[in-house]
């Protein structure tokens, strides 16, 4: 009994120890992988494009846990191939007799297929061996570059089975957190800014709208008055558009001549007396009453004394009016024009006695404010009183050097609004 005991513990003992020895079984190496570049079928993706798309593919499946034949060593193979008429490796054929030339165990084949404005990225793993599919998938993706490369790495994690994550070191990952928290932030504030824009074209739009509203229900009460033969109301601020001519009578200057240096002839003086003015004028509604626009004017006078002295003037500039309701078709209207004048062929004789001198020059600013009364006998016609001051200013506030002298002017002109 005791020796048969003794026999059990040493052939334990034997096996144990030949266990021990015996080496464990070889890890099995990693596939050799043939990784071919990646055949654009309809992506219009330039060839450097898909150069960098296939080298980093390769990086995604080395890391996955395939061994990649280098890519140079392909494209030898490929050059030479071309040289004794092959055409390119892009067939399931031409890569498994290729890549067994390689030594490789399996090939990829990958493909981007776009199909409307979606672009698919295949892979097919095809086994060398045994010249079948082995395993094959497909990422949808958009068509941008940033885009692919991110469908890359859904494909590779397909194939391979393993999570492509970027490994990431704490006080990176610090950063990144602060950086999207500073992304975010701005994010936030971009928002509530453009919200806020918008918020105020809504209100300016609504404004807009509701005057172009007011406008439109004063122009269908005026047209039913008028159909129905009752008494037309005001038209005051309901055009968008008025056109306006003005002939004028202009009077003698107010105690101020125009007086020009002739050079060596001396200095010459025109006291104007009556003379006459037109005036044109097209304005804009711009809201609230207020007319925006521009004016010509053409003024002429004769001297008092010397019928052989002339002036004539041109004005251009801007025009602005306000309005103000009076009666159902009555208005009162408060006018600046403001501009730049030129003189015209102007005659001047010097103080010194000779002959008369024709000017043409430029001149200064010009001014011409004036009160209008306006009477409205019809919808879109405007009969207008006007009188006020026209003057031209040389120099700043604090130097009044005045060429073209104080008038006052009476106007009956007319407008017509749209």
């Amino acid at each position: 009994m005791g020796c048969s005991w003794r026999k059990t513990k040493s052939l334990g003992f034997l096996f144990a120890l030949f266990v021990g020895l015996t080496p464990a079984p070889a890890a099995e190496p990693a596939p050799i992988l043939a990784v071919f570049d990646i055949e654009d079928r309809g992506a219009g993706l330039s060839e450097e494009t898909l150069s960098r798309l296939t080298d980093y593919l390769v990086v995604l499946l080395t890391s996955g846990g395939y061994e990649v034949v280098p890519r140079h060593q392909i494209k030898e193979r490929i050059s030479q191939q071309k040289e004794e008429g092959y055409k390119a490796c892009y067939d399931q054929s031409c890569q498994v007799e290729l890549g067994r030339e390689l030594a490789a165990q399996k090939s990829l084949a990958t493909q981007i297929i776009q199909v409307g404005g979606v672009c698919r990225l295949t892979g097919s793993m095809i086994d060398l061996r045994k010249a079948t599919t082995e395993k094959a998938s497909f990422v949808r993706s958009a068509c941008g570059e940033k885009e692919l490369f991110g469908a890359l790495e859904a494909l590779a994690e397909k194939l391979t089975g393993r999570k492509m994550v970027e490994p990431t070191k704490p006080e990176t990952a610090t950063i990144d957190f602060r950086r999207k928290k500073a992304t975010e932030a701005e994010g936030a504030r971009k928002l509530r800014k453009e919200a806020q824009e918008a918020d105020l074209a809504r209100k300016r739009r609504r404004k807009a709208q509701e005057e172009q509203a007011a406008k439109k229900r004063m122009k269908d009460a005026l047209a039913t008055q008028q159909g129905t033969g009752q008494e037309s109301g005001p038209t005051v601020g309901i055009y968008d558009l008025t056109i306006g001519f003005h002939p004028c009578l202009v009077f003698p200057n107010l105690g101020e001549t125009l007086s020009v240096d002739l050079g060596e002839e001396g200095k010459g003086e025109v006291e104007m007396g009556f003379g006459y003015v037109l005036d044109a004028q097209i304005d804009f509604d711009i809201g609230t009453g207020v007319y925006l626009g521009g004016f010509g004017l053409y003024y002429q006078a004769k001297d008092e004394k010397d019928s052989d002295e002339e002036v004539k003037y041109l004005a251009i500039g801007l025009a602005m009016r306000a309005h103000f309701d009076l009666l159902k078709s009555l208005e009162l209207r408060f006018s600046m024009e403001m501009g730049m004048g030129f003189y015209l062929g102007t005659s001047i004789r010097p103080d010194a006695g000779g002959e008369v001198q024709v000017l043409d020059d430029s001149g200064g600013l010009f001014f011409k404010p004036s009160i209008e009364l306006v009477w409205y006998p019809i919808r879109s016609l405007g009969l207008i009183l006007e009188f006020g001051t026209m003057f031209e200013m040389v120099g700043g506030p604090d130097d009044h050097d005045l060429l073209l002298p104080p008038l006052l002017f009476l106007s009956l002109g007319l407008e017509a609004g749209i």
